[in-house]
């Protein structure tokens, strides 16, 4: 059944073999496929919506994950969010801190947090972005910039 399993099922397979035993090999696979075809098994499967707390965060922590950059981690708890929003906002200060805000892209960022009021009037949340906004200023002051210039 492994061999079958691919982004458009494999969230069903992992939420099938949790009911039956948390620590299966076919729900180690199916982690193992989301986890590296994670964007699409995702941000594109209405299964991901109806996980439980536990296993978003699961999910999120795997050493493993493969993703074209943060913003598809971002994408995917707001996403997750936005789905049960008045059950889900109290997750959102955790989920947030599995966000490695250093790598969102600038322009992502800005367009999600243009289109989702919900995020941007959380304070700690506010607070984990301007911090690294702030990172990402140092760092850039920090190089040389005469070493940029072209000869």
């Amino acid at each position: 059944m492994a061999s079958h399993m691919n982004s458009e099922n494999c969230l069903d397979v992992f939420l099938a073999t949790s009911a039956v035993a948390e620590t299966s090999q076919l729900r180690e696979d199916a982690a193992k496929v989301i986890a590296s075809q994670f964007e699409k098994a995702v941000l594109e499967n209405k299964a991901f919506l109806q996980l439980d707390r536990n296993t978003v965060v699961h999910l999120l922590l795997r050493d493993d994950l493969f993703i074209d950059g943060e913003h598809v981690v971002l994408r995917a708890v707001v996403q997750w969010i936005q789905a049960a929003p008045n059950e889900r906002m109290g997750e959102l200060e955790e989920l947030c801190s599995l966000i490695r805000w250093d790598y969102v892209q600038i322009d992502v960022l800005a367009s999600i947090l243009n289109t989702h009021d919900w995020l941007r009037e959380h304070k700690k949340t506010l607070q984990r972005i301007n911090d690294s906004l702030l990172n990402r200023c140092a760092k850039l002051a920090a190089v040389d910039i005469g070493s940029l210039a072209r000869e």
